[in-house]
């Protein structure tokens, strides 16, 4: 017998008054979503079991991004005559305010060069202008003491571009602009170029496009030290 049947033949035989009736129709209301609620208990644990294993898959897993810098160098920096490698070069290096962030930035020429984007795993270990300073530090004859420097000719450096390129989905370079003056105390502006340089990477990812800005930074490099050693700048 089913459900609905047991219902029909209990109302059939309850009293006939109106009131009855209501009383037991509420009753009998009350027995079926009763009885509706108990049969989809199974139901309703089943989803929150499901839902519950599920939930690793539904929100984006917390992954700490990786943290790169320039490392050591790999290439050998092109030494000055040897008039001038004794005589440190001092520099300040300031960047352009849209790479005043750790962001690893990266540029799909082929689809849209007027977009900028950045890796969501790969972060730099301190802002391009900072990891690129260092770097030259390392390459350059650059006086520890400020209160040195006076007498020293300067270099004013500002980073106008520090990112990788993509030209097809496979091909991407890592492009390093520039803008230098070189000053000397008491004569001012001797020298003023903007440096462009640029190096393939060998993988069309961000571990390929750090590589490629290493290479670029080291041929920022040797492009200072021969810039410096032709002026022949010095105290």
């Amino acid at each position: 017998m089913n459900v609905k049947a047991f219902f029909c033949r209990v109302l059939r035989a309850q009293p006939r008054s109106s009131s009855a009736r209501g009383a037991l129709k509420a009753s009998l209301f009350e027995r079926d979503v009763g009885l509706r609620l108990w049969l989809a208990r199974p139901a309703c644990l089943l989803t929150t079991v499901l839902l519950t294993a599920c939930a690793p898959l539904l929100s984006p897993p917390n992954i700490t991004p990786e943290r790169f810098d320039l490392g050591l160098g790999g290439m050998e920096v092109t030494a000055a005559p040897t008039a001038t490698t004794q005589r440190p070069i001092f520099f300040e290096l300031r960047a352009a305010p849209a790479l005043d962030t750790s962001a690893m930035r990266y540029r799909l020429n082929y689809a849209d060069p007027t977009k900028v984007m950045e890796y969501s795993r790969s972060r730099w270990a301190g802002t391009p202008s900072e990891i690129l300073e260092q770097y030259l530090k390392s390459h350059l004859n650059q006086p520890e003491a400020r209160n040195q420097n006076a007498k020293l000719c300067r270099f004013d450096l500002e980073l106008l571009r520090f990112e990788q390129v993509f030209t097809s989905v496979e091909e991407s370079q890592g492009i390093i602009i520039v803008h230098a003056r070189l000053q000397s105390p008491g004569v001012g502006v001797l020298d003023e170029r903007r440096f462009e340089l640029t190096a393939s990477a060998p993988t069309p990812d961000a571990g390929g496009g750090v590589k490629a800005l290493a290479q670029a930074a080291d041929r920022l490099a040797q492009e200072l030290n021969q810039r410096f050693a032709a002026r022949g700048c010095g105290n």
